[in-house]
């Protein structure tokens, strides 16, 4: 099996969660990954023909419509089976006509959106997390709620009411957010800062606090979801669908309401009892289900299925 992924994220940025998943397929099949540095030098259309008649790939693979959206349908008349990854379908719905217009054969979603008004077959294939970069070192943890990554857009109404809330009580560390920032300014520059390794500035900040803030917003877990698990960090979210296909029956974190009326109570809980039997429990889901290199080869054997003329596995349920 031959894979073409074209994106226009940076690589180097996306390392963890997003193209170097993508990337990882190699260790199953040929799969080249392109992202938006090697695009944006020539002409995008010339380029996508460029490449799909050099690697003459059984698959393509577009990841995010983030800008190829707002361009004409370059991936119609590619004679191979498409599919489109969505990361951000929030961003994206005002605009779905693309995805049917460019003839993917199927959609898979990172994130657990409800996207059955695109009329396209869908598999939901969400994150997961590289067990050897997000780990405990058994580091002296201080006792607050750390936070983060973005939560400026309009889309995350969850969390940043209960930013708002937790800030409040003086209960939450949000040295997390400008780490991640930090990150994302350097990106194009990583020797400039140790931000990819298992001793980046992010992954050290998760291992550092006693529990940390998520939300789903999207329905489905965010990356950091299990990179907290994998962390044995306690996770502090709202309600994730289908959780018991994720987490198993037990509790694998703690939730809070999506309105954030007891948000400081169930931190409050973290901050104040032992939760290492509750994270010894995510843990051992995590490894069971939630690795890099579980979740790669859950969609390899789920392309391979299609190829087959087979349904996919919708393991998670969409």
């Amino acid at each position: 099996m031959k894979i073409l992924v074209i994106s226009y994220w940076i690589k180097k940025h996306t390392n963890r969660n997003h193209l170097a998943m993508l990337d990882a397929l190699n260790e199953h099949c040929e799969c080249f990954v392109y992202g938006r540095k090697e695009l944006e030098s020539y002409s995008l259309k010339e380029k996508i023909e460029e490449l799909v008649t050099i690697h003459s790939p059984d698959v393509l693979i577009v990841y995010s419509g983030l800008y190829l959206m707002d361009q004409p349908n370059y991936f119609r008349d590619i004679n191979c089976l498409k599919i489109m990854m969505e990361v951000d379908y929030h961003n994206q719905k005002d605009k779905k006509s693309w995805y049917k217009d460019n003839k993917f054969d199927y959609m898979f979603w990172r994130n657990g959106d409800d996207t059955t008004s695109v009329e396209i077959p869908g598999v939901w294939w969400p994150y997961g997390t590289d067990e050897n970069s997000f780990y405990d070192a058994s580091l002296s943890r201080e006792n607050i709620i750390g936070f983060a990554g973005s939560s400026k857009h309009s889309f995350y109404t969850i969390r940043q009411k209960a930013i708002e809330k937790l800030k409040a009580d003086e209960l939450l560390n949000m040295k997390g957010k400008s780490i991640a920032q930090t990150e994302y300014d350097r990106s194009e520059n990583p020797n400039s800062i140790d931000w990819k390794g298992e001793n980046g500035l992010y992954q050290n900040f998760i291992r550092s606090v006693k529990g940390f803030l998520a939300s789903a917003e999207a329905r489905g877990p965010f990356a950091k979801t299990f990179e907290s698990m994998a962390s044995k960090t306690t996770l502090l979210c709202s309600p994730i669908l289908n959780k018991d296909l994720f987490f198993g029956s037990e509790d694998c974190y703690v939730e809070y309401k999506p309105d954030c009326s007891n948000i400081v109570e169930r931190a409050r809980f973290i901050l104040n009892n032992d939760m290492t039997e509750l994270n010894e429990r995510a843990y051992k889901q995590f490894l069971e289900k939630h690795t890099k290199s579980k979740r790669v080869k859950e969609l390899y054997d789920n392309i391979k299925l299609i190829l087959e003329g087979k349904e996919p596995l919708r393991r998670w349920g969409l």
